[in-house]
Parts: structure tokens; C-alpha cells; sequence
């Protein structure tokens, strides 16, 4: 489900901030001020991110997004962004691309803000930066004794990278979509969850004691939502206990400028899937009901269930 979303996370929590659905390739968008040469993948990172232009947040990015153009656009909104790029982007200098390296060697290149690295681990990592320098963290190996140093800009992306996938880790042991059920249900669907996980995300900030589990928390949402009684309408509330005490006599419904002799439905034979017109009501009663002058006068003002 989450393919048909992009979403804006934040990146220790998940939180859901923006989403948009995806329309299909032939879709036109145009967010404000976007420039046309970050491409269309580059539209859409600006679409959600740039109500928060000019508040200093970094954003993390996979490499279907990541580009030398987007994040020199993003720098000039003071939003700096890291992430994993494609070797074969434009721009993204092929001399980091070029031979073969040892497991744990890098290099890299910076143009003006934007620094371009290549990574050895166990297969070649090609990033794009403008959060950070060249230098680098020791990282423990399983099974070294000494630490690898990688990258800190390597490091930290695989540390808040994560952000946009707590959300969907989450709620996937209870999605309830299935493959039956049409596109727009499975959206309906899905952002309930997300908001259901946003309000968790909430809680767990705000709680005071050990918070919750998530299925225990969505379970107490979904049982309010559910079991929450609807209020009780009471005979009193409705009008029967004008009906059925007090003193009724029935008059002749008044005439009007249009009818001499007008008619009202009869309360009673309309209830019982009749049709028939009375020329007769009852003006102490608050619905003013039309009701036929023999039995159906008697009924209406005597019986609770007529």
C-alpha cells in the first residue's frame, strides 16, 4: 500500500508529516516555485517538503529521488539533504565510478555545497551531501577486531533513513487490506492507520507512565470508535409524552392563501403504508399531524407504537 504513497517522515519517530498518492505517470505537477530541472522524482520531494523551507530541517532521501540539482535548490531554502545516489546520475562525477576499490576505502569530491562520495563496504556506495564533510566514524565489524571508519555521512543515513519505514513496520502486522478490495478503500484504509500511528507517536511523547503497546492502543481506538453508545432518545425527548397525555381535540386544518379546504397525510395510515389525506389535525401536538376524524385520532394519542 505504502507504494502508492510518498510520504514526508520525521526521522526518529516516524510521524507522518505530508503524503501525496500517486496519480500515475502522466500526472502534472507543479508546487510552488519548483524549478523544472530537478526532474519529475525531484518534483516531488519539493511538493511535500517545501512548506517547511527556511526552518533549517535535513532531509534523507533514497537514490530514485536524490540529485545534484534538487539539493542545490533545496540549499537555497536552507534544507539540507543527504542521500544514496545512482552512479549513472547526471552530474555525479564518473571519476568516482571508475576502477575497482578495496572494502573500506573512499573517495570523494565536493562542488561548492554539495559533496559527492564513493564508499566500499561490501559492494560501492555512491552518495550525495550537503549536511556533510568528508570525514569520517569508527564503526564496529562483526568479526574485527579493529572498527571499520566509514563515512559520517554513510553513517548517519542509515541512521535516520529508517525514519519513513517505523510507521509501515508498525502497522503491517495489522494491515487489514486485501487484494479484493478496490485502490480508493485501500487508501481510505491505509491513512487511517497512519493516523492512528501519528496519534501513538503522540501518546508515547505525552504519556507520563509506561505507554501502551501499539495493538493495545489501536484496539482502545478502534473499541471507542465501535462501542461509544449513541445517545438514547427518550420518549420525553421525542414528543410521545406530548402525545400521549394532555388533552387533544382535533381541528380543521386551517386554510391557506392558495386552498380553501387543505388536507394533511395522515400520521397513521402513513405509518401503516397507506395514503389517505384527513382534512383534520391536532394543533395541540408539536408535529401539527394530519389525522384522520375516526380511529386514527384515538390510536395516534393512545398508543406508544402505533
Amino acid at each position: 500500500m505504502a507504494s502508492n504513497l510518498y510520504k514526508l517522515c520525521e526521522s526518529t519517530t516516524g510521524y507522518t508529516w505530508a503524503f501525496r498518492i500517486y496519480e500515475g505517470k502522466d500526472s502534472h505537477l507543479d508546487p510552488p516555485g519548483c524549478p523544472d530541472c530537478i526532474g519529475t522524482s525531484g518534483k516531488i520531494v519539493w511538493d511535500l517538503v517545501y512548506p517547511l523551507f527556511n526552518k533549517g530541517y535535513h532531509l534523507w532521501v533514497n537514490n530514485y529521488y536524490t540529485s545534484i540539482d534538487l539539493f542545490k535548490n533545496l540549499y537555497c531554502f536552507e534544507t539540507l539533504a543527504c542521500g544514496t545516489v545512482r552512479k549513472n546520475r547526471r552530474g555525479f562525477p564518473q571519476i568516482l565510478t571508475a576502477g575497482k576499490r578495496s572494502r573500506g576505502s573512499s573517495s570523494s569530491l565536493r562542488q561548492e555545497e554539495v559533496l559527492a562520495l564513493q564508499f566500499t563496504d561490501k559492494k560501492d556506495v555512491y552518495m550525495l551531501s550537503t549536511v556533510h564533510d568528508e570525514s569520517t566514524v569508527p564503526v564496529p565489524v562483526r568479526g574485527r577486531t579493529e572498527p571499520l571508519e566509514k563515512p559520517k555521512c554513510i553513517v548517519d543515513y542509515s541512521k535516520f533513513m529508517g525514519g519513513v519505514d517505523l510507521a509501515d513496520q508498525c502497522i503491517q502486522p495489522y494491515l487489514v487490506n486485501r487484494k479484493t478490495r478496490a485502490w480508493y478503500k485501500k487508501i481510505a484504509i491505509y491513512l487511517t492507520e497512519i493516523a492512528i500511528f501519528n496519534a501513538y507517536v503522540l501518546y508515547k511523547q505525552a504519556a507520563v507512565q509506561k505507554p501502551y503497546p501499539f495493538l493495545e492502543f489501536m484496539l482502545e481506538i478502534i473499541s471507542q470508535l465501535i462501542l461509544t453508545p449513541a445517545p438514547v432518545t427518550s420518549a420525553l425527548e421525542s414528543g410521545d409524552l406530548q402525545r400521549l397525555s394532555g388533552r387533544h381535540f382535533p381541528s380543521r386544518v386551517p386554510p391557506t392563501r392558495c386552498k380553501k379546504s387543505p388536507q394533511k397525510k395522515c400520521r397513521v395510515c402513513r405509518k401503516k403504508g397507506i395514503r389517505k389525506d384527513s382534512s383534520y389535525y391536532c394543533p395541540t401536538c408539536p408535529s401539527l399531524p394530519g389525522l384522520c376524524i375516526t380511529e386514527c385520532f384515538k390510536i395516534y394519542h393512545t398508543e406508544l407504537n402505533y
